[in-house]
This record gives C-alpha cells, structure tokens and sequence, in this order.
C-alpha cells in the first residue's frame, strides 16, 4: 500500500509546564483536533474517516503535536487539516469539559495501580525541583482549574514557526514533503521558540549509580 506516516511536533510537554500547568499539554493536544474556526470536531472526525487516515494528538516530556498516517494521494489533504487543527483550534468549552473529565479520570485511576505510586515516589525523589516529576496527564489540582483561556495562552506561547519540526516518511518524494510542509505549516505564527529546559537537574544528596538487593522470601 502506498503509505506515508508523519509527525508534527512542537517543543513543550513537560518541560514547558509550571506546578501549576501540570498536565496542559496533554489538555491542550487533545483539544487541537476538538474544533476550529471552520471545522466541528464532527467535521475533523468525518474528514478523517472519509480519507481512511489516522490524525492523533501526542503529549509527551519533551513535545506534543500531531501523528498523521494517510494513502500518498490524501497526503496534501489530511496536511491540510492538520495545519487547521495545529494554527486554528478555537478550544470549545464543552470539549473542554469532556476532556478535563476524562484526564481526570486518568490522573486518579494511575493512583490505583501499586507500581506507578511506587513510580511516582521515585520520581519525586529524583526529580524534586524538576517536570520530569509529573507525569504528562499532569497533576489533578491544575486539570481541574485550568480554563479555556489557560489553554488558548499556552497554546499561543508554544505554536510558533521557529518551534515546529515535521517528519514525512513514505511513499512521498522528498521534495513534495518539503512543499507540503511549507505550503500547509509556513503559515504558522513567527516568534522565537519558547525556553522548554526545565530548571537545572541537581541529583538529590546520595544519588549514584548504586543498588541493594533484598531478599523478600520467609
């Protein structure tokens, strides 16, 4: 099948994320594809599934963007509409809403499974002043106060031209991704790429490369 898969990411996950943002990104890349100026998230929903495609929202540590995978001949289109998604998303209250319940969820039902608190203790520990200790569904006081504003301003400070890199691999020529990319992402906002590096990591007093192994049979 003449596939192409791609990716549009932008710098930010945790690293771009406050105590108080804890979990934005996740909120703000599922939001990207839940309504824009001139399209419903029925409308994106229907559009995708005509093509036969794939266009999901990521968040992660270091990025958050969109993963795109389409026929080569739906390529110009589905680009199209990512591009949409990525520069005109318009955030809806009531999408707002629906995905702040659902990260919710996530954030609590983490808590129920042993191995991530005992995780998330460690991360704590290596991680105190540090993104890297939260993990991207974020922490549950800021979910539940986060506002559309809230999203509409981070997403404004992290969409910038000097912030996105685009991946296209396939059955696409080189040159037609790059002029697929420029056509559809050249339009993005200019202003420099934000600041994503977290404070400085300073190991916690006695961290090294050390380990104990303990017998826990009776």
């Amino acid at each position: 099948m003449p596939l192409v898969y791609g990716a549009i990411a932008l710098r930010g996950g945790l690293l771009a994320e406050s105590p108080a943002q804890a979990g934005y990104s996740q909120l703000m890349s599922e939001m990207l594809t839940r309504g824009t100026a001139s399209r419903s998230a029925q409308d994106i929903a229907a559009e995708v599934e005509q093509l036969g495609a794939t266009l999901a929202p990521f968040a992660g540590r270091n990025s958050f963007g969109l993963q795109v995978q389409c026929l080569a001949r739906d390529l110009p289109a589905l680009m199209d509409l990512a591009a949409d998604c990525l520069f005109h998303s318009v955030f809806p209250e009531t999408e707002l809403e629906k995905l702040r319940s659902v990260q919710l969820a996530e954030i609590r039902q983490q808590y129920e499974r042993p191995f991530f608190v005992a995780e998330q203790a460690l991360r704590e520990i290596l991680f105190p002043d540090h993104p890297y200790r939260w993990t991207p569904p974020g922490e549950e006081s800021a979910v539940q106060k986060v506002s559309r504003a809230d999203i509409a301003a981070f997403h404004k400070k992290l969409v910038t031209r000097a912030n996105i890199a685009i991946a296209v691999f396939g059955d696409v020529a080189a040159d037609d991704a790059r002029a697929l990319a420029e056509r559809f992402f050249g339009q993005a906002p200019e202003g420099a790429a934000p600041t994503t590096a977290g404070p400085a990591y300073t190991p916690p007093p006695g961290a090294g490369l050390r380990g104990q192994i303990t017998n826990l049979a009776p």
